[in-house]
């Protein structure tokens, strides 16, 4: 697969990955992301890097981009205005915490499993942060909502566009207490740009992998659980989430032994 990066951070990328499955620690000489100025980097990966003030939100920024012909890029916002999540609800946006979009494209690029898993490898891997993912779209620590992916998508021609906005608690304080930011979990504030920049390489070397599905599910903090699923028609339904598929569907094993499949754009909640 050709790269559309130079070799240098390829190669970066490579040394982070290897020492990640052997279970080592990462070089210092690639831990220390703040030495890099984070556009040259950004772009260096091949994407577009838009960092507003402030916006309504980064999806709509990003689908302008895409209408304006770029086909991979980051936009950046310190404050969202109308962040949204899941089914146009609220997504509180203010200033302090991560709230981007990846522009990106590819038959088979799977942002659903490959973005969360990327957040959580990442922090796990610098700052040993017991982070998971959770189904259908969430990363969660200490049993409690860290950051939330949506994604969207957009076909024209073969080719198909995902937009996928993400929304991270860092130095922001959550609005309800069933979130939680890094900042409450390190004890200090948390530098934005490193955050961004980790989360883009790993996203980027998990796109690399034969099959990144493996990752989410063996960091799925759901999966083999009981869920109490809440459908977008107001059902219900009490299963063990027995496996996860790429599409976002879901196998669950309700408390009669029957099987059901349930797609994440059928459910609004989901409760472990």
């Amino acid at each position: 697969m050709r790269r559309e990066y130079s070799d240098d951070i390829w190669n970066k990328l490579q040394a982070i990955f290897l020492f990640l499955m052997r279970g080592n620690k990462i070089p210092s000489k690639f831990r220390n992301l703040e030495s890099k100025p984070i556009t040259d980097m950004i772009r260096a990966l091949g994407y577009e890097y838009v960092h507003l003030r402030e916006t309504t939100s980064t999806q709509d920024v990003a689908k302008e981009l895409l209408r304006r012909g770029y086909t991979k890029a980051i936009v950046r916002a310190d404050i969202q205005l109308l962040g949204r999540g899941r089914f146009g609800r609220t997504w509180y946006s203010p200033e302090g915490g991560l709230w981007i979009s990846i522009l990106d494209c590819g038959k088979a690029l799977y942002p659903n499993i490959i973005i969360p898993t990327a957040i959580v490898v990442f922090l796990r891997t610098f700052y040993k942060i017991d982070a998971m993912t959770k189904w259908p779209n969430d990363v969660y620590v200490y049993g409690k909502k860290l950051a939330g992916i949506l994604v969207e998508s957009l076909s024209s021609g073969s080719e198909v566009y995902y937009i996928s906005g993400v929304g991270l608690n860092v130095n922001n304080d959550p609005p309800i207490e069933k979130a939680i930011s890094l900042k409450q979990i390190i004890g200090n504030d948390v530098a934005l740009d490193v955050i961004l920049l980790g989360v883009i390489l790993f996203y980027d070397l998990l796109k690399t992998l034969r099959d990144p599905l493996t990752v989410f599910k063996r960091l799925c903090v759901s999966l083999g659980k009981p869920i109490l699923i809440r459908f977008i028609d107001n059902r219900e339904a009490v299963g063990k989430l027995i496996d996860i598929y790429y599409d976002g569907t879901a196998l669950f094993e309700l408390d009669n032994g029957k099987k059901i499949l349930v797609h994440a754009s059928d459910v609004l909640h989901a409760y472990l």
